[in-house]
């Protein structure tokens, strides 16, 4: 019984070890320094959609991880930020973790929420 308990935390041990080094390694895009205007969504019941006129909704991703997160110039998020591969990762309420899949073209930022199918279109605006 001892032996059987010895060799299952054992193989349990390895199994945890060999599960780090397979975690995915940050890699941090420059690219995504500055500030970003959202411009529409597509996706979801309504397919293309765009913010009212009127509304003005910018991300500013700093040089020391920081996500701003403004509304007609007011701010209503702000979060450490990181990578992990091809997502992007903020923190909401109570520390949960937001994972965005990220794609970076011509000055076009596209954010899909993990395991959503909304797409999110922002327009760099400053460097």
């Amino acid at each position: 019984m001892k032996n059987t308990i010895i060799k299952i935390g054992l193989f349990l041990l390895i199994f945890c070890i060999a599960g780090q080094g397979c975690e995915k390694e940050e890699i941090f895009d420059p690219s995504i320094i500055g500030e970003w205007q959202y411009f529409k969504r597509i996706g979801g019941f309504t397919g293309i959609s765009y913010p009212p006129e009127e509304e003005i909704t910018t991300s500013e991703f700093t040089q020391d991880s920081i996500l701003i997160k403004k509304k007609n110039n007011e701010v209503f998020f702000v979060s450490k930020f990181r990578f992990s591969s091809d997502t992007l990762i903020s923190y909401g309420t109570c520390d949960q973790p937001i994972k965005e899949i990220i794609e970076i073209s011509n000055d076009t930022l596209i954010l899909q929420l993990s395991g959503n199918y909304l797409f999110f279109y922002y327009k760099r605006i400053k460097h």
